[in-house]
C-alpha cells in the first residue's frame, strides 16, 4: 500500500519508476543495507579455502556473489607497508584475510 506522501502528491507527480527513482531492495541492492547476522553467503564457484574460510560474512554486501582475487600477498609482494599500498591503493573496496 502506499505510504501517505504517495497518496497525496502521487496524482501530481510522475511515476518515480519513469523518472529513474525506482525504488530499491535488498535483492537489488544489498550493499545498501546493512550488515546481517541472520543470513550467510553461499560458496561462489572458484572459491580456494582461505575465501572459503570467509564468505558466509560477506551476505548482503556487493562481495556476496562476485568471485574475488587475491591482490597482495607479503611472502610474494612484500611486507612493506608501501608494497602493500602499491598493490591496493586505487582498488575499491576489500578484504583483507591475516594469518598470525
Amino acid at each position: 500500500e502506499p505510504d501517505f506522501i504517495t497518496k497525496v502528491f502521487g496524482r501530481f507527480l510522475p511515476n518515480p519508476d519513469d523518472m529513474g527513482l525506482k525504488r530499491i531492495s535488498v535483492e537489488t541492492a544489498p550493499e545498501q543495507f546493512p550488515c546481517t547476522k541472520k543470513r550467510w553467503a553461499e560458496p561462489v564457484d572458484g572459491d580456494d579455502e582461505d575465501v572459503a574460510l570467509f564468505r558466509p560474512a560477506l551476505a548482503q554486501t556487493r562481495f556476496e556473489t562476485r568471485s574475488l582475487q587475491l591482490c597482495y600477498d607479503a611472502e610474494r609482494d612484500g611486507w612493506s607497508a608501501d608494497a602493500f599500498h602499491a598493490k591496493l591503493d586505487r582498488q575499491g573496496p576489500g578484504v583483507v584475510l591475516c594469518r598470525t
